[in-house]
């Protein structure tokens, strides 16, 4: 008998479902036989090539399993550019005032 590691549980929702945690921030668990196993929930719409979603969801779970999380790591960069873009902001309201 062939065995096969399951390292990854895939959940594909129809994407008219409510709302999702979008970013990876937010890891679930699913128990199979008593281990819990990584739990990703992915809304996917018609015509949409699967192969390739679970392909980047597992590359993405190898990554954190080697500490790189790029879910991290990208919610980083976006605060700190909205906070530049914020600071930029103020700066040209405040000049127009003078």
């Amino acid at each position: 008998i062939d065995k096969k590691k399951v390292g990854l549980v895939v959940k594909l929702d129809n994407w008219n479902k409510g709302s999702y945690e979008r970013l990876g921030l937010e890891c679930g668990a699913y128990n199979i036989l008593g281990a819990d196993l990584p739990l990703v929930t992915i809304p996917v719409g018609v015509g949409r090539n699967l192969a390739i979603i679970i392909e980047v969801a597992t590359r993405n779970r190898l990554l954190k399993s080697q500490g790189y999380n790029t879910a991290q790591i990208f919610e980083q960069k976006l605060n700190r550019k909205l906070k530049l873009d914020s600071e930029l902001a103020t700066k040209r309201t405040d000049n127009k005032f003078r």
